[in-house]
This record gives C-alpha cells, sequence and structure tokens, in this order.
C-alpha cells in the first residue's frame, strides 16, 4: 500500500476545514482589496497526480489499460484506508 498524504502535512491541516476554505474563497476571487484573503487555486495537471501516486512508469501507464486499472484500484483504496482511519481518530478526512 502506498502513503498517500505525508504524515506531517496530516497533522498541519488536521484542523482544516476545506468546505468552508473554498467556500471562502469564491468572493476572493474578485478584483478588490475588500476580501479576506487572496484566493486560492488548485489544478494538478495528470503528471502532478502520477508523481503524488507514485507511478513508477508513466509511459507505461498510458500505454497499458490492465497496468492503469490496477494502479486505479490502488490508489482508490488507499483514499479509502485513510478515510477509515480518519474517521477512527473522530477527525474530518481530508479526501472526499
Amino acid at each position: 500500500m502506498m502513503a498517500l498524504v505525508e504524515a506531517e502535512f496530516m497533522e498541519l491541516t488536521a484542523d482544516l476545514d476545506v468546505q468552508a476554505l473554498w467556500e471562502e474563497n469564491d468572493p476572493c476571487r474578485a478584483f478588490t482589496t475588500e476580501k479576506p484573503r487572496c484566493a486560492l487555486s488548485f489544478a494538478p495537471d495528470d503528471h502532478w497526480l502520477l508523481e503524488f501516486v507514485g507511478v513508477p512508469s508513466t509511459l507505461r501507464y498510458y500505454q497499458d489499460k490492465a497496468y492503469r486499472d490496477a494502479l486505479h484500484k490502488k490508489v482508490k483504496m488507499g483514499m479509502a484506508i485513510s478515510r477509515c482511519r480518519a474517521r477512527a481518530k473522530g477527525g474530518n478526512p481530508v479526501w472526499k
């Protein structure tokens, strides 16, 4: 099984209300100085995602459907385990 998120990141963001963060982000996009903070954006491309989940061969990923499907299944399982661990600790999982 692969680690999806570094332990330090999880610790630093344990109290982060992700939904509230993105709700607050909408008014922050306005071109004005009357906003709570700078707007955030997150647009990972395929290379970022493949590195994040630890795909050893991008060439094989794009050329071998069975390999790609197996990686997708492994990542989904890892995310489900992360959610279960977060719930067991009484916290909110970052990944939904």
